[in-house]
Order: C-alpha cells, then structure tokens, then sequence
C-alpha cells in the first residue's frame, strides 16, 4: 500500500478537484447562537488582490500614525507575554535537534530500521518546532503589520464571500467591520476563509495531480488545447499554478526512459520519488563529469597512448584542410616512437611532411 493511498477517499478527490478547477468553496459555518449557515467562497481577481495591496498599505501607514509599533520593533516585555524566556530556549534546542536529525536522514541509509526512525523523530521535531513558532508569533498580532494584513484578507473577505444566491454577504468592507458579533466574523476570517486562500498542502496537491481522475482530465486539456480552469491566467489561485507545475512535474516522470523511469510504487510516495530523483541527479551528473574527464584526459595526455594529434584550431591544419589536402584531423596522426629512431615523429615533422606533399602536389598540377 502506497503512503498516500488513503490521504484521500474518492469523494474528496473529486470534490478537491472541483473545488480547484472551479475556483469556489462551498462551507456550511456553524456558530453559537447563529446556528448553521451557508457561504459560498470564491477566489478574488487578479484586480482584487492588486486593490487588497493598496488597502493594507494605507492600513499599515494609519497603524503607524495611531502609535501601534512595527513588527520587527515589538517591546520585549509585549513579546515576552506569549512567548517567555524558556519557549525561546525550547524552541532553539527544538531548531538544534531539527538540524542535526536532518543531517542524519540525509547521511543514513535509506530504508533500514534506524533510518526510518530517524525521519519519524525529525518529522516530531519538525511540529513541535512550528507549534513553537506559532506561540512565538502570537504577540505580532498586537503590530501594525498585522492589523495591515488583517484588513487586507477582510477586504478579500468582503469581496469573495456569497451568500446560496451567489450575492456577496457584504457590500462593502465597512459594512462587514460593523458587524455586532466580531467572535463571529474571526472564525469565518481565520477557520475558512484564509485557509481556502492558501490553499491545500502539497502533499495533497502531488495525490491530486498524480491521480487518474485528474490526469485523465490534464492530458485531455493539453491535447485538445483547452484551458482547465474557469479563471483568466492572470487570475490564477496558489493552487491552481501549483497543481499545474505537479502535473507537468508528473508527466515527465512518466516520459522518462525505461533505465531512469522510477517504479510506481516509488512514484505513488512523495519522499521516496524525491530521494530517488535526488539520487538520480546526482548519478547522472557524476557520470557526465566522468565522460567530461575522459574525453579531456584523452585529448591532455594523448601522448601516453603514443598519438599525436594535429586539432582543428592549428594553423597549418587549417590551411591544408582548405586546399584540401586533409578532410579529417585524424589523418595527420603518427604514431610517436622511440626518440632516437629515425622512423620517429614529433609534431613539426609532421607538418614539414604535410606541407613536402602539398608542395609535391601543386608542383603535378
């Protein structure tokens, strides 16, 4: 069984799928008080996240000049409040262990006992290292970064959420910053819309692109010469541009020669097929350079193999090969023997006799 064979059932694949192509999300929000209710996400316009840049900017700029302090210019005792002297200390050894067993991983032998656990250990170390990080960053919510940010996604937010008609639920962004219950609005921000923009994860993106439902549909477009998505290319989402760079990442891996081709099974796990390619590369180059230094070790020291060769780039070749004399360099070759013989040859004689024959000929004429 692949490492990715139940990281999604059918239904979410497809429903991924259509989310992608499409560019929307349906979501049914539950809420104290509010019951459930249904929205309809859809991905912003190229046009739109050019104005979001605008609206965080001229957010950032009234933060500063309402006195909140700039990310990087946090207070220590304000940073100190989330995240204390011993998280840092933690999170420095966490970051110490995450570079040491990643030195391991990479040095051990793939595939035996004590390999395996090491990148388990590293993928532990790599969470808790990243809940840390999120501790960390919990206090920049209260810098005028963050509140740009902020303001930029609830802009987004006020463009992009439609309500089972498709109307947006606000018609504009000051109506939806008076909303009453902010509890309210947090939730739908931070647990459903952000994500949808960010999209999925990678390893999910690499199950999509590889699977048959997907792949079927990519190489159809391809070779029909039709468009995948609904969107304008300028419009394109995060997953969508990624899920393309997997499909044709994919279908090379397919086109690949029979003696490099990987095994499906190592096709179907991610950091399998990315070690298999690591090492793939990593061969292929090693034997180009080893055909390089071969050819260039001929050429150095094609004295020891007791030929002397008259290349292209010598004048006096040049000059017989144009009166034709000599189509082929290889023909002014001699075989070099023992100094002290006469039927010995060096370099000059060679040419002094190539250039006796043209005299010889020309003289005939």
């Amino acid at each position: 069984m692949s490492e990715s064979q139940d990281l999604l059932t059918l239904d979410q694949l497809d429903e991924s799928i259509l989310e992608i192509v499409s560019g929307k999300r349906v979501i049914n929000l539950v809420y104290p008080n509010r019951g459930t209710r249904r929205y309809i996400f859809r991905l912003p316009t190229g046009e739109e996240r050019l104005l979001s840049k605008y609206v965080e900017k001229k957010s950032l700029d009234q933060a500063i000049r309402d006195g909140l302090p700039r990310e990087d210019e946090l207070p220590e005792e304000m940073v100190h409040s989330y995240f204390t002297t011993e998280d840092q200390e933690k999170l420095e050894t966490t970051s110490n262990k995450v570079s040491a067993y990643e030195k391991m991983v990479k040095k051990g032998i793939k595939g035996s006992v004590i390999h395996d656990r090491n990148k388990e250990k590293l993928k532990d170390l790599q969470k808790e290292k990243e809940k840390l990080i999120r501790k960390k960053n919990l206090a920049k919510q209260l810098s005028a970064d963050f509140k740009a940010s902020e303001d930029k996604y609830y802009f987004l937010m006020s463009k992009c959420v439609l309500n089972i008609n498709k109307e947006p639920v606000w018609s504009s962004i000051e109506e939806l910053w008076n909303e009453d219950d902010l509890g309210y609005i947090e939730t739908l921000l931070y647990h459903e819309f952000i994500p949808f923009l960010v999209g999925h994860e990678t390893k999910v993106l690499r199950y999509i692109a590889r699977s048959g439902q997907w792949s079927n549909r990519f190489y159809s477009a391809v070779k029909a010469g039709v468009g995948l998505f609904s969107q304008n290319p300028e419009d394109f989402s995060t997953d969508q541009l990624a899920l393309l760079s997997w499909s044709i990442f994919y279908y090379n891996i397919n086109e690949m020669a029979d003696e490099y081709k990987p095994e499906d099974h190592i096709i179907e796990n991610d950091e399998m097929l990315d070690e298999y390619l690591e090492d793939l590369t990593s061969r292929i180059k090693t034997e180009r350079y080893a055909r390089k230094k071969s050819k260039a070790g001929s050429k150095m020291n094609s004295s020891n193999h007791q030929n002397i060769i008259v290349t292209a780039d010598n004048r006096e070749f040049v000059s017989l090969h144009k009166d034709g004399v000599y189509s082929d360099p290889r023909e002014i070759t001699g075989r070099a023997k023992d100094k002290d013989k006469s039927t010995s040859y060096s370099e000059a004689a060679q040419i002094r006799e190539a250039k006796r024959r043209l005299r010889s000929k020309r003289k005939k004429r």
